[in-house]
């Protein structure tokens, strides 16, 4: 099993500010890993994610095995 606990010094990390460090805590109640969900099982979930240029999604936890493709340079 893997550990997802979240380093006691991580909020004194100068590049983690407090609401990362919330959003990253939150983080084990967010199976959203996309913008978009386009099918769903009891196996599988298929997301399309689409980022511009410097946008990102929240933290989130995998929540199913997982693998993803790239279909643009990124």
């Amino acid at each position: 099993m893997l550990d997802h606990s979240i380093p006691e010094d991580l909020a004194r990390r100068p590049h983690w500010s407090p609401e990362l460090v919330a959003e990253l805590q939150a983080a084990g109640t967010n199976g959203r890993v996309g913008n978009q969900l386009v099918s769903e099982t009891a196996q599988y979930r298929v997301w399309l994610l689409t980022l511009q240029p410097g946008e990102r999604l929240p933290c989130h936890t995998q929540v199913m095995d997982y693998f993803w493709t790239a279909t643009s340079a990124g």
